[in-house]
């Protein structure tokens, strides 16, 4: 897309992501259960369905208003997903020099966030990094980004 950011909401947080990586915003669709593991997922070239809320550590629990994913890839196309967010708050423009380093945050963050911004209205907003490395060293947070895996999107699907 062509355009800096997008701005999206997902929980508390408010999140930027490059607008070179993002292919399309959909409408959450009903998922049923998840019927491949994540192994024979990544064998078919599946893309994962994440929810933005369980990987960044969000209780679920709660009347959650409807949701969109985010179809996202990294700069090198070795990573496909669909993000799912609260809700996409707009498009923001951005240069680098107004971008401050992210201070001391836990592993999890600093793996998916690389910088963050100053926001007119009083807050912060995290930039999603181009190319994320989720955590997946210790089992806790290999298990917490398998609970994060919603479902999986075939790749006849993938672009439609």
């Amino acid at each position: 897309m062509e355009f800096g950011y997008l701005h999206v909401r997902c929980g508390p947080y408010r999140i930027l992501i490059p607008g070179d990586n993002v292919s399309s915003i959909d409408p959450l669709p009903e998922l049923g259960p998840r019927q491949l593991s994540l192994h024979l997922a990544r064998l078919q070239s599946c893309s994962l369905i994440i929810d933005g809320r369980t990987l960044l550590g969000i209780d679920a629990a709660g009347p959650v208003e409807p949701r969109v994913m985010i179809h996202w890839s990294s700069m090198c196309f070795a990573v496909n997903v669909a993000l799912v967010v609260d809700g996409v708050e707009g498009l923001r423009g951005g240069y680098d020099a107004e971008f401050l380093p992210l201070p001391r945050v836990p592993v999890a963050f600093d793996r998916l966030f690389d910088r963050l911004v100053y926001d007119a209205d009083g807050g912060f907003l995290l930039r999603l990094r181009q190319d994320i490395q989720p955590a997946l060293d210790t089992s806790i947070s290999r298990r917490g980004f398998c609970r994060a895996v919603i479902g999986v999107i075939p790749p006849a699907q993938i672009g439609e």
